[in-house]
């Protein structure tokens, strides 16, 4: 019998109300903001989170959703409605913390060119939906606040 998985609301250090969502295929939770976590289930997103592995040592906590029969969605994508041409980056490179302030969007250009520096993958394609293939131009510019809600 599987274990049930229950979200855990706590206040982090500078006051913040969190979550901790655990993961259907990992031991350490991904821990976000309340208030995005609560828009995500409003929306009806799937409680059955993942770390999906992708290939060149990445991995990104994702879900199901009512609107993507079939496939799953990047939760870090839908916490800062990052659209195509875009890309998430984590600032401390904890793809489990989705907190917004750790949540930085850039074109795919700069994250492709980051990506090739860090040595961390290539450029996933900027979709909601994650899909095999990259992504091509972009300028090298930050084009979105990560604390913006």
């Amino acid at each position: 019998m599987k274990k049930p998985r229950t979200v855990t609301r706590t206040i982090d250090q500078d006051g913040n109300e969190i979550v901790r969502v655990p993961l259907a295929n990992h031991p350490l939770p991904a821990i976000m903001d309340a208030d995005d976590y609560d828009r995500l289930m409003a929306a009806d997103l799937s409680n059955a989170w993942t770390l999906n592995e992708v290939g060149h040592g990445l991995a990104y906590v994702r879900a199901g959703h009512s609107r993507a029969i079939g496939q799953l969605v990047t939760i870090a994508r839908l916490i800062v409605d990052a659209g195509a041409g875009v890309m998430v980056r984590y600032r401390d490179k904890d793809r489990l913390n989705l907190r917004r302030d750790n949540l930085r969007v850039v074109t795919c250009g700069h994250a492709k060119r980051e990506s090739v520096l860090s040595g961390d993958g290539s450029c996933e394609r900027p979709l909601h939906v994650w899909k095999r293939g990259g992504c091509t131009g972009g300028r090298v510019k930050e084009i979105a606040s990560s604390t913006a809600k």
